[in-house]
């Protein structure tokens, strides 16, 4: 008998063929999205640690798009909030800025958007990731119990993990509230 690999095989996804007794059903859409939505909802310490480096990875590249921002002089490139212009929620139109200007601006909450859905993963992650879960792939090894803990398996969600993942969606909410203020005041220093 065949199997199904992947997070559909605890399922028995199968189907019967005319080729064969059990042959996989054809992998769509759902399939793959299941596959790319797991290391997310079930994490194993390996991918809680993948995940992580992403958000980190993600903070920083925010870091260098602000920064093109502030050296470019593009800060008002899209000189209203949270829309562009008063027309459009892109760039486009005239505003007086040269178009550079509204692109690199533009680009800059375009890649905000890109990196909160990223911290709402590594939050989801952190959320559902349990330390002494066995991975359903069974790639990792169950870590050890802690010391003074019952032969039984504890699945405690790790508060300190998910308090760190909250910081980063809402560091970036913040960001976004503090930059709209800075851009409806016109730069103002204050």
């Amino acid at each position: 008998m065949g199997s199904v690999p992947g997070p559909l095989a605890a399922r028995g996804a199968v189907a019967r063929d005319s080729a064969g007794p059990r042959a996989p059903r054809a992998r769509g859409w759902a399939w793959r999205l299941a596959r790319l939505a797991q290391p997310v909802l079930a994490p194993s310490p390996a991918s809680m640690r993948r995940i992580a480096l992403a958000g980190v990875v993600a903070s920083a590249g925010i870091i260098m798009t602000g920064a093109g921002v502030r050296l470019s002089q593009s800060g008002l490139g899209c000189p209203d909030w949270p829309r562009c212009t008063a027309a459009s929620i892109v760039a486009s139109g005239a505003t007086g800025d040269p178009l550079v200007h509204r692109w690199v601006e533009f680009g800059n909450r375009l890649v905000t958007v890109a990196i909160f859905v990223i911290a709402v993963m590594v939050w989801v992650a952190a959320w559902r990731y349990r330390p002494d879960r066995v991975s359903p792939r069974g790639d990792d090894p169950p870590s050890t119990p802690r010391r003074g803990a019952s032969s039984a398996k504890s699945v405690g969600r790790r508060a300190d993990l998910v308090w760190l993942a909250s910081a980063q969606p809402a560091g970036i909410v913040g960001q976004a509230v503090l930059g709209g203020i800075v851009v409806l005041t016109n730069l103002d220093p204050v």
